[in-house]
């Protein structure tokens, strides 16, 4: 089977062995070493291109093209460290692209650092309509970096755009109860289950909000509702059964703390039985 260029993957995988052979010779020579490495890439090898890659960046730090390539395949090769490192990198250049800083955008909420990402998402509130994920981010970066009304606002923004969307409703709905606004969440959950009434996020979602406003009867019928549903929830059953306890409702509480318990058990067992499959030794 040829690639594009024409030659057979044995044939490109010679080549390069023996442009990285050349290059190993003369460990100061960029064009050696980018050409060992690209010959690499072309043959599939992304993983044997790197340390000439590495070895080329090293020669010729300031290559914004190659350093892009970089982040590229260290995310194929899932380098993870690697790839933030060049991110960070094209970022102290001011050469980041669109993409790449959704990229670095999401390490910066990682490590909670929302005045760096919201930096790196200024450009997504310009869209004509809002990407999803990015929006998503775009809501937790003011949130960290405490402006919650500009959170607020691009939340809305989102819901508007999704509005017939049960399922993103319901995961904008998780997005706000994860950054404690149980209100906006609320609201969310209700619009999700308006246009699909069994939806389990939506379910859950509001059942917890409506325990801690200390409204029972209703958290209990959301749960008992998501239960059906979704049989094999251990978190809500044990909820659902400290529901039905503070309710002195007490056989109901048992009921579901048994069946809780019995899925923890069942869970236990199935990872056991995994763990001694042939294969699955640690690596």
């Amino acid at each position: 089977m040829r690639t594009q260029s024409g030659f057979t993957l044995i044939e490109l995988l010679v080549a390069a062995g023996i442009l990285a052979e050349i290059s190993d010779e003369d460990r100061e020579s960029y064009e050696k070493a980018l050409a060992a490495g690209n010959a690499f890439v072309e043959a599939d090898q992304t993983k044997k291109a790197l340390p000439y890659l590495e070895r080329a960046i090293a020669l010729r730090p300031d290559n914004v093209d190659l350093r892009r390539s970089l982040v590229k395949y260290y995310g194929w090769t899932g380098l993870r460290r690697k790839q933030v490192e060049n991110l960070f990198a094209l970022e102290k250049k001011g050469a980041l692209q669109k993409q790449e800083k959704i990229m670095l955008a999401e390490v910066y909420l990682q490590r909670r650092q929302g005045s760096q990402a919201l930096e790196l998402l200024e450009h997504v509130e310009k869209e004509r309509a809002l990407p999803y994920r990015e929006g998503m981010m775009l809501t937790q970066a003011y949130f960290l970096s405490g402006q919650e009304a500009a959170a607020d606002r691009i939340f809305r923004r989102l819901a508007g755009e999704n509005a017939r969307n049960s399922r993103l409703l319901a995961e904008l709905g998780n997005q706000a109860l994860g950054l404690k606004r149980t209100d906006i969440a609320l609201e969310f959950y209700e619009s999700a289950l308006r246009i699909h009434p069994k939806n389990t996020a939506a379910l859950k979602g509001s059942a917890q909000i409506y325990a801690w406003n200390n409204d029972a009867r209703r958290a209990m019928k959301r749960f008992e509702d998501h239960n059906r549903i979704q049989a094999d929830d251990v978190e809500a059953r044990f909820q659902l059964g400290e529901l039905y306890f503070s309710s002195d409702q007490k056989g109901q509480a048992f009921g579901e703390y048994k069946k809780a318990l019995e899925l923890i058990r069942q869970a236990r067992k199935a990872q056991k039985n995994q763990a001694r499959q042939p294969g699955m030794a640690k690596e």
